[in-house]
């Protein structure tokens, strides 16, 4: 699921600019070759980043962001594999969405988040910004099942307050969604290395999705909302 940090290292690129001409382009993909330091042999190597991505680029560009092959750069003198971390655009054409990877790596974040949120907004029903890749790849699985991120968000609570109950000694660290073979799957990450993957059930999903039916149509769409689970969290003890 998540990427294993591990076995692979993190390696940030540039962070490409939020320029008048990107705007322009913006429902174009713009790949663009760069070349990175292996941190196993230390050897340069080239990779393809994209400044923007969009879903008719190849036929495996959903299954790729999903499984995070589309960001894995491979060292081609020793076989190391890194995971790049870089801001930017997905263009998903076929459910009709856009969503911006913004990094806060710095002091010019706010600034970054600005100025996303003034480009022309697209006539999409979902746009959103998420702050890496792996969160990238979620919203990405849930556009490909068709589930609402939200709900899917509200689901992860519900199962970690659920292993809470049945297992008081999990420390919760992160949750991460997915959706491989038609199925939906929600791994929950504790403390030392400790892993719960739990199938998301329709009966579930569809459970949550009703019990905040009401509370989820009246919120005001903004452009480009951070939807995530401190998000769901505090969503969910509000109306607790």
């Amino acid at each position: 699921a998540l990427q294993n940090r591990s076995a692979y290292a993190m390696i940030f690129t540039m962070v490409c600019s939020y320029s008048q001409g990107q705007r322009r382009q913006q429902k174009m993909s713009i790949p663009r070759r760069i070349s990175v330091s292996c941190p196993n042999c230390r050897k340069n190597f080239g990779t393809t980043i994209f400044e923007s991505l969009n879903t008719d680029f190849a036929p495996d560009v959903i299954e790729t962001v999903i499984s995070g092959e589309r960001f894995a750069g491979k060292c081609l003198n020793c076989g190391f594999e890194a995971h790049l971390e870089y801001d930017m655009l997905y263009h998903d054409m076929k459910h009709g969405a856009a969503i911006w990877v913004v990094h806060d790596n710095g002091p010019e974040y706010a600034r970054k988040v600005a100025e996303v949120r003034e480009t022309e907004l697209l006539p999409y029903s979902m746009t959103r910004i998420v702050p890496n890749m792996d969160a990238l790849r979620e919203k990405a699985a849930c556009l490909e099942s068709g589930k609402d991120d939200r709900v899917v968000e509200l689901c992860k609570v519900f199962l970690v307050s659920q292993t809470s109950q049945k297992m008081p000694d999990f420390e919760f660290r992160n949750a991460f969604y997915t959706y491989c073979n038609g199925k939906d799957i929600v791994f929950l990450y504790g403390a030392a290395g400790k892993e719960i993957a739990y199938q998301l059930s329709d009966r579930v999903y569809g459970a949550i999705a009703e019990r905040f039916k009401q509370p989820l149509a009246q919120m005001v769409q903004t452009p480009y909302q951070m939807i995530d689970y401190d998000w769901a969290a505090d969503f969910f003890e509000k109306l607790h």
